[in-house]
């Protein structure tokens, strides 16, 4: 019996040391965004473009908001980049100042909107007045400027087609024609010009919402338009947008085939009661552009990342102000840093980055300096894309 009990006993004091550590179970240690975002070293410089609008609509939607948010610019309000202004003692057109600023943050071209000149030539004419102002401006230096084409005057709308209803396709409205000639004759007279962004020995143009082009076959279209361009002398680099925060191959059948590059909206534009991807924003937003650039890549397609340096949809909507209705990206120099290094992570092999905008303060996304935060984002553009 003595014997049993020593046993016995012997198994209790022999049991923690086989035994297992207790199970907490999963913490935030184990979430696959539970991660920083690593500093990536400039070892050549990034191809810079930065989003350039001529005309400032909107400071925001009320003063209260406004100044709760932002700061004014350095220039003063300017309705237009052709307005009159002063930096420095010096007067000039806003654009000039502009121009200054962005060569000292190295940017290497503008992404200027034209619209289309065959269905909506006083859009077209509008347009391609402000391109030629800047183009003239004496302080453009090396800036180049590449076409973001709005192909709105097409009027092929926002509904996509069905089986029952196929009206809005390009084809069937009879707009091929004034699709091509929109860029054969009237982007043309930019596409000759030295001051005209290329990569590599083609022309580049950016598709403003090009999951919109609505087609029977965006394959063939976009061929015929390398036909024709090639006809006047001309290769194109095509990058369409695709629309922020959606799947990639939600529009495989717009895009796949039919352009060389696609960029996002705007990022930092996060989606209405959605604070999950503005807290977690960095590594959400490198996870979607990871799983998007593959996809985009197994198509032969290449990826450009889109930057903000912040993103406040309230001061356009005042009466929902909130972070639960409208969540925020503020304005944060540190954040930015971050932002930028997810997109150095992402960035494909013509080392292409987008900057949405220099002037978009309706949304608080300006990178144009204020009297709050000066040349911060610009210098901080600088360092992180160049050497």
């Amino acid at each position: 019996m003595k014997r049993i009990y020593k046993i016995i006993i012997s198994s209790f004091l022999l049991l923690p040391l086989f035994s297992c550590e207790k199970d907490h179970g999963p913490s935030i240690d184990d979430h696959f965004l539970n991660y920083e975002i690593p500093e990536v070293p400039v070892t050549a410089d990034y191809l810079v473009g930065m989003v350039y609008n001529y005309t400032v609509s909107s400071y925001g939607g009320n003063n209260e908001v406004i100044e709760l948010f932002t700061t004014p610019p350095v220039l003063g309000r300017y309705s237009k980049i052709t307005d009159p202004v002063t930096l420095e003692g010096e007067s000039m057109q806003a654009l000039d100042a502009h121009l200054k600023w962005m060569n000292d943050a190295k940017v290497d071209y503008l992404i200027l909107t034209l619209r289309s000149g065959s269905t909506a030539y006083s859009s077209y004419k509008s347009d391609s007045t402000y391109i030629e102002r800047i183009l003239e401006s004496p302080y453009r230096g090396n800036i180049k400027i590449a076409i973001q084409y709005d192909f709105s005057g097409l009027k092929l709308g926002s509904t996509a087609p069905s089986e029952k209803d196929q009206s809005m396709l390009i084809e069937n409205k009879g707009l091929v024609d004034s699709y091509i000639n929109d860029y054969v004759k009237f982007m043309e007279p930019f596409f000759k010009r030295d001051s005209y962004q290329r990569i590599g020995n083609k022309v580049l143009v950016f598709l403003d919402k090009a999951y919109q082009l609505y087609s029977a076959d965006n394959i063939a279209l976009t061929q015929n338009l390398r036909d024709k361009l090639l006809e006047a002398g001309y290769e194109i680099y095509l990058a369409g947008m695709q629309k922020e925060w959606t799947p990639p191959a939600r529009y495989e059948h717009r895009l796949k085939g039919a352009v060389d590059a696609i960029y996002h909206g705007p990022y930092a534009n996060c989606p209405s009661n959605d604070l999950s991807r503005v807290v977690m924003f960095p590594t959400v937003t490198d996870q979607a552009w990871k799983y998007a650039k593959n996809m985009f890549n197994g198509w032969g397609i290449e990826y450009i990342p889109d930057i903000s340096p912040a993103w406040n949809g309230n001061l356009a909507k005042p009466n929902a102000a909130g972070n639960y209705y409208n969540p925020y990206i503020i304005r944060n120099a540190d954040w930015f840093k971050t932002f930028c290094n997810v997109a150095k992570l992402n960035a494909d092999g013509k080392r292409m980055i987008i900057v949405s905008s220099w002037n978009n303060w309706a949304y608080d996304s300006q990178m144009e300096p204020s009297e709050g935060y000066g040349t911060t984002f610009l210098d901080i553009l600088r360092t992180q894309f160049k050497l």
